[in-house]
């Protein structure tokens, strides 16, 4: 990551490494923290492209992800987070 920073003409990290101190002891503290920290506008903007990109690819090979269900398979069975939002 470094090297792209440095690869895309970028002299200077934003990030702050006291902020970054105080935030990672606000998360050590807290009862349920998050899964994944992204810290930084510059982090925040590579963790948003490369998701992005993964759904995208995700999307495009859809098709093939499904063919392999049961030919029984109903819809409830192909949305099993839809019983669980409810």
């Amino acid at each position: 990551m470094a090297r792209l920073h440095h690869d895309l003409g970028s002299t200077s990290a934003l990030g702050d490494p006291a902020k970054v101190a105080r935030v990672v002891l606000e998360v050590a503290g807290m009862a349920e923290p998050p899964l994944r920290l992204i810290l930084g506008s510059e982090a925040y903007a590579y963790a948003t492209a490369a998701a992005r990109a993964r759904d995208e690819a995700d999307a495009a090979w859809h098709h093939l992800t499904v063919s392999t269900d049961r030919d029984d398979a109903t819809a409830a069975d192909r949305d099993p987070l839809a019983a669980t939002s409810s």
